[in-house]
């Protein structure tokens, strides 16, 4: 999935570049790094996790 189809509020599913779990989260932000590459911080349970397109989004 692409990053820039994802909104804030949105719930996805993840899984880390070659793992075999994957998690819920739900999309806080949308970031661009000074590469100008995107990313997203995504909240997982309590926790702030920052994600980018070398993992395996899917949108809920």
């Amino acid at each position: 999935m692409e990053l820039h189809k994802l909104n804030n509020g949105d719930d996805i599913w993840f899984k880390y570049p070659n793992a075999t779990n994957s998690f819920p989260a739900v999309v806080e932000e949308f970031h661009y790094n000074f590469k100008g590459e995107p990313y997203l911080t995504v909240r997982v349970g309590s926790e702030l996790v920052e994600i980018d397109d070398k993992y395996e989004i899917v949108k809920v």
